[in-house]
């Protein structure tokens, strides 16, 4: 009996690994569900299955094929979403990128302008951010200095905004303007948009105000929010993986141990509503550090369960800090 299960819960996982892209996820789930608290050497022969796929698994690309534009290929080090992403730019919609922290957002506008081949700036907001960082301003000799958006709105580009929903009121309402008509009053003078400005704007809310995670957040006013798409950006499993693999080339059994110990952390964070955040940060620098010669414990200790109180980790059942360290 046994042996019948465990040449069933093999084939799952060879199956999964030819046929989907994200190998090792769909053989985790397959393993997970399977032999959930049955034979737990069963795991073992999935998790070793997975980890020689990662090392025998090719590149994946995307290509998108835009109205007008040349066929795009990108290497898939970046979210499955991308080609969303590409499309609404390509129909000249200005984004809201929405999700969790260390989602790859901000990396999706860069290789985004790079796949439309557009320039590329950024700007990262906050609730003390001045006008002039984003406007300019004219010096004491009456000279204008300029600002990566005036660079991207006059001359074409990309301009990413990152942590919209951590601005000032004031300041994106004066961005209403440069979105909604064309042309923005910069301290020099009026300033039409290029044809290829595209504004790409991140938030880890929907413009409602903080939540139990993001607290600081800002309500973001209706007009602003008006002016844009909005794309949700959840967590791409497949990436996290590669992600974690391309940085533990020589540890990659122990890295994808704690990816899947992040991910168990992430969805008891978000069942029970805590405010803490295991974001697939925690799985890449995690599996740097091993790299670079940490132990799994402390990868786990330094990166991802560091500054939990022991009410977090007793709700997490990691037991109490002091049993951790023992």
């Amino acid at each position: 009996m046994q042996r019948a299960i465990r040449q069933a819960v093999e084939q799952i996982a060879l199956d999964a690994m030819r046929n989907s892209p994200d190998i090792p996820e769909m053989a985790r789930e397959a393993a997970n569900e399977t032999v959930r608290g049955a034979m737990p050497e069963l795991k073992k022969i999935i998790h070793e299955r997975v980890v020689e796929a990662h090392r025998k698994a090719a590149p994946v690309t995307l290509s998108v094929q835009l109205p007008g534009r040349p066929e795009v290929t990108v290497e898939r080090e970046t979210h499955r979403l991308l080609p969303d992403v590409l499309l609404a730019l390509g129909a000249a919609c200005h984004l809201l990128l929405v999700g969790p922290a260390g989602t790859g957002k901000s990396h999706m506008a860069k290789h985004a302008a790079a796949a439309l081949g557009l320039s590329f700036h950024a700007l990262s907001l906050g609730p003390t951010t001045p006008m002039s960082k984003v406007f300019g301003y004219l010096d004491a000799e009456g000279n204008y200095r300029g600002t990566p958006f005036r660079a991207a709105y006059e001359h074409g580009g990309v301009m990413l905004l990152d942590e919209l929903d951590n601005g000032h009121p004031g300041l994106l309402a004066e961005l209403n303007q440069a979105l909604a008509i064309g042309c923005c009053a910069f301290a020099d003078g009026m300033v039409d948009a290029h044809p290829e400005f595209r504004l790409v704007a991140t938030a880890n809310t929907y413009g409602h105000g903080g939540d139990h995670q993001y607290v600081g957040r800002q309500a973001l006013d209706a007009a602003t929010l008006d002016r844009f798409t909005v794309i949700d950006i959840p967590v791409d499993p497949g990436l996290e993986e590669r992600l974690v693999a391309a940085h533990a080339p020589s540890q990659l059994a122990e890295a994808l141990r704690l990816l899947a110990e992040v991910r168990k952390l992430r969805a008891t964070a978000k069942r029970k509503r805590l405010p803490l955040v295991f974001s697939p940060r925690a799985s890449i620098d995690g599996a740097k550090l091993l790299e670079a010669g940490a132990t799994w414990e402390q990868a786990l200790s330094w990166r991802v369960t560091r500054g939990l109180s022991n009410a977090h980790r007793q709700a997490l059942g990691l037991g109490f800090a002091n049993d951790a360290a023992q």
